[in-house]
């Protein structure tokens, strides 16, 4: 895999020909009326037990739906992974699921395509017996997560940098001045003013820095505690910079 290959802006990266994920579930009645609330389905089979236990399902089942749902959380969770989603699906249904049983939604991936992050995959689901229920294929295509948040995040660290050094120019340049005007003796209220527009300058750039640490936590998702360490102590070391020469220059 190149480095301009689309996989790399992914979360899970490019899966591997062979690759095998899967998910179980026992099913349940909410599961059911969930599924009714969403979509409108209200067929008696699966909902009148009586009824059901006189056709070939022998009792309630669960809508198809909610079989092959199953299969949606494996390859957005498991593989290909975080961001996937189907563009095709061709699916037998071979077995119903009963209300209760518990079921298996399997993965396997037949083909990678190289210039999109498009798979082809092997889709099954089965019940606890080894049965089963749901075979076919499916292509999916997964959306380059990784890339659009990093790089908005590396362009504002940057910035973030580029403020805090003109933030500790403008500070050197306003203490520079009152300096002199307090060497000269000028005037109380020139010095005055010169402070007062030197903190307006830097209530500005304090301003942009909140705006940039807020998006970083809220935004950003980062997946390893390290990586937030990092950009909490990068973040802290810049503060911890401007107290320190400040403090060289007060003294």
């Amino acid at each position: 895999m190149s480095k301009e290959s689309p996989w790399n802006a992914t979360r899970a990266g490019r899966p591997a020909v062979g690759a095998h994920a899967e998910l179980s579930r026992t099913t349940t009645m909410r599961d059911v009326e969930m599924f009714t609330e969403m979509t409108g389905d209200r067929n008696p089979i699966h909902y009148d037990e009586e009824l059901a236990a006189k056709t070939p399902f022998g009792g309630l089942i669960v809508q198809g739906g909610i079989t092959t749902g199953l299969l949606n959380a494996v390859v957005a969770e498991r593989l290909p992974g975080p961001g996937t989603v189907f563009l095709e699906t061709n699916w037998r249904f071979l077995k119903a699921v009963r209300v209760g049983e518990t079921i298996i939604a399997s993965v396997k991936v037949e083909h990678v395509r190289d210039d999109k992050p498009i798979c082809w995959l092997e889709t099954i689901v089965r019940n606890a017996d080894g049965e089963t229920c749901v075979v076919g294929t499916a292509a999916t295509y997964t959306m380059p997560l990784r890339q659009r948040v990093w790089r908005e995040i590396e362009w504002r660290m940057a910035t973030f940098s580029m403020q805090q050094t003109g933030q500790l120019q403008m500070r050197a340049i306003y203490d520079a001045r009152i300096s002199m005007l307090r060497a000269f003796k000028s005037p109380a209220e020139d010095v005055q003013q010169a402070e007062t527009e030197r903190n307006g300058a830097l209530a500005k750039f304090n301003t942009a820095d909140a705006n940039i640490s807020d998006y970083l936590q809220a935004k950003q998702p980062i997946e390893d505690s390290l990586q937030y360490v990092a950009i909490g102590s990068l973040l802290a070391g810049f503060g911890r910079a401007m107290e320190m020469m400040a403090g060289r220059r007060v003294g």
